[in-house]
């Protein structure tokens, strides 16, 4: 991603300078992966195409902050917007919870974790991302999204700050974390 681009989209290109010049480092992918999931539910629940978001840098967070306005006579900032992307992605993941996701459930399939031998990134062929390598990850994306490690279970705190107290109050019901999903 081009520094002018990743600025078009409302990325500040130090954030994660390594993370959209190298593929094969890890350096910095949580943060591009949050950002690209808040944003593109925001785009979901709008109803706009993803697609021309993403290929053209005018329709920048702050373009749907000033249609959501508009349209609905919020004040919403770029940055408001994207708290909502994110409250969006935290309460889809509780779903997720109650119906019994954990943090086992959160992998991909081994052959994505290898580079293939065709392609732009070829020289790097056979280069392989370790379970070790996808765990710390997974521990620094539970982290930054302020959820649990052990569990991938949203932290109350994380719920209340996004206004989704309701939400805490209802996973609060079962006896333990654990529970959750499992009919308890």
């Amino acid at each position: 991603m081009s520094p002018s681009y990743s600025e078009g989209l409302g990325l500040k290109e130090g954030d994660w300078p390594k993370a959209t010049k190298d593929p094969s480092t890890l350096e910095g992918k949580v943060k591009v992966v949050i950002w690209i999931q808040d944003y593109g539910d925001v785009q979901e629940s709008m109803g706009v195409c993803k697609f021309h978001a993403y290929a053209t840098p005018a329709f920048a967070p702050k373009t749907y902050a000033k249609m959501l306005s508009h349209t609905t006579g919020w004040d919403i900032s770029s940055e408001g917007l994207l708290t909502t992307g994110e409250r969006i992605f935290n309460l889809e993941r509780c779903f997720n919870i109650r119906e019994g996701i954990r943090r086992k459930d959160d992998s991909i399939p081994q052959r994505f974790c290898q580079v293939p031998a065709f392609g732009p990134f070829s020289q790097d062929a056979g280069r392989a991302t370790s379970k070790e390598e996808l765990d710390a990850m997974l521990d620094e994306y539970y982290e930054a999204r302020g959820w649990e490690k052990e569990t991938g279970i949203p932290s109350e705190r994380k719920l209340k700050e996004l206004w989704l107290g309701d939400v805490a109050r209802e996973l609060a019901k079962y006896d333990s974390w654990q529970d959750i999903g499992n009919g308890n």
